[in-house]
């Protein structure tokens, strides 16, 4: 956690820890912006502290701390918070130049405020407060879910599959252009790649493994450009490129022991060729693991009591009778059409009825 690197926390019983010992093994930090002093902090601070308190087990959102960044008047009173509210986490000192430096560093701009980040430094959610109190201790876990893995560049090995001047060609573009965005990150020019660049369309679209590496990196196609998204930490951009100035150096090779007899190694020589992709099955994995939690996240929504009340002020057989005169004109007009068809003209009734009869715009 680069963020809290060298930096001293503090206990509620005023005792200290360095912070690289206390979060030694974590995947996520939860940087808790709050004060005493603070009506909506001393509302919303129980809710937080029971949901950290009933996620502590592995898998359910033990690998996630709290930090705690104190606007208290004084120390005394950040103490008092922390002793009598507060679950066992741990704090930035009171007066410490880190408790502001977090706060311009992740744009707080009120509290409470509760900033989910990544080991890499990378802000898994800016909002975490809106989860806790809709979720509880399931949020902890679904942030644990999202955790960063380890940052995999082996598919930068694929230049190697070129001639030595087109790897050295797509080599040099390829370090220029992430080159350009560590140095600036915020700068939108330098996270584009127009396709028809000459450049480009000369030495980086002939080498094989080129556009699978800016892929990887995060870029995403957008008409005639390729993107990389803010999204993407540099952290990540700093990695490939790392790997792309050393694609000379020896690759680690890892020898498996051959625990079978003669016969049958010499069987299976063909299947064993038949090797997956390195960083496959990392990616799979954070495929995995982002869909479980949109599926978690999803499971918040099926909630039937909620679902009760939210039905209860719809006019659900006034919807209906239009969604189906609407599905009849339709099938007198094409007999084939699907029923399926009827579940989506009731959605767009829905829509439309909640944009026009149940909100209120407001200029």
């Amino acid at each position: 956690m680069d963020s809290l690197a060298g930096q001293t926390l503090v206990k509620s019983d005023g005792s200290s820890v360095t912070a690289d010992s206390a979060l030694e093994g974590k995947d996520l930090v939860l940087y808790y912006f709050s004060a005493h002093w603070c009506p909506p902090c001393r509302q919303f601070t129980p809710a937080l502290a029971q949901a950290y308190s009933q996620s502590r087990q592995p898998g359910q959102g033990g690998g996630v701390e709290v930090i705690f960044v104190s606007s208290d008047r004084s120390q005394a009173d950040m103490m008092d918070y922390m002793r009598n509210t507060h679950a066992d986490w741990l704090a930035i000192p009171f007066g410490s130049p880190a408790v502001q430096a977090l706060s311009s560093h992740f744009g707080v701009r009120g509290i409470p405020a509760l900033v989910v980040v990544g080991r890499d430094g990378a802000v898994i959610r800016q909002e975490g407060r809106q989860e806790v109190m809709a979720q509880g201790a399931a949020a902890f876990a679904q942030w644990e879910s999202l955790a960063p893995v380890e940052v995999d560049t082996s598919i930068v090995g694929l230049l190697r599959e070129n001639t030595e001047e087109v790897k050295r060609d797509a080599g040099d573009i390829l370090v220029k252009l992430l080159s350009n965005i560590v140095a600036a990150p915020n700068n939108m020019k330098y996270r584009q790649i127009k396709l028809a660049n000459k450049t480009i369309e000369e030495k980086l679209l002939p080498a094989s493994g080129a556009f699978e590496i800016l892929f990887s990196v995060g870029f995403e196609e957008a008409e005639d450009k390729l993107i990389l998204p803010v999204s993407v930490n540099v952290r990540t951009v700093e990695k490939f490129l790392d790997a792309l100035k050393n694609i000379d150096s020896k690759p680690e090779v890892v020898e498996a022991v051959n625990t079978q007899p003669a016969a049958a190694a010499t069987a299976t020589a063909s299947e064993s060729s038949a090797l997956i992709q390195p960083g496959v099955l990392t990616r799979e994995r954070e495929f995995l693991a982002r869909l479980v939690s949109c599926s978690n996240h999803m499971d918040a929504y099926e909630d039937k009591a909620a679902q009760a009340k939210a039905i209860s002020v719809m006019p659900v057989e006034q919807l209906n009778t239009k969604a189906r005169a609407k599905f009849e004109a339709a099938k007198r007009e094409d007999p084939a059409i699907s029923e399926d068809l009827l579940r989506d003209i009731l959605l767009l009734e829905m829509k439309e009825w909640f944009k026009t009869d149940f909100f209120s715009w407001v200029d």
